[in-house]
């Protein structure tokens, strides 16, 4: 009985001696996943920041398209109206091409 007490204890001993090795291990192993998870989140961070830049800018030239056109058809009815008569493609391209011309200039 003293035989198997003595041989049940230094088994416990060296199963409380792996304690620590098993402790460090998982912490290791628990800060490796977090690690991961950091890596992870940046990256889908990141993404999404490109996503919605892309997604601004094509909302911002959209947008701009459309001032633009708005600007155009409202400065051809102005010119019409002005000038008493309607204007054809090619007099409104050029009278467009002139304001950018001289919105251009005056920003400089």
């Amino acid at each position: 009985m003293e035989q198997l007490r003595a041989r049940f204890k230094a088994e416990m001993d060296a199963e409380y001696a792996k304690i620590p090795k098993l402790m460090d291990d998982a912490r290791k192993d628990a800060q490796k996943m977090a690690e991961e998870i950091r890596t992870k989140a940046a990256a889908e961070i990141q993404a999404d920041r490109q996503r919605m830049r892309h997604e601004l800018d094509v909302a911002r030239d959209q947008a701009l398209h459309e001032l633009w056109t708005s600007a155009a058809q409202l400065a051809t009815l102005i010119s019409a109206k002005a000038i008493g008569r309607s204007l054809s493609e090619d007099d409104h391209r050029r009278l467009i091409d002139e304001a950018l011309n001289e919105i251009q200039e005056s920003r400089r």
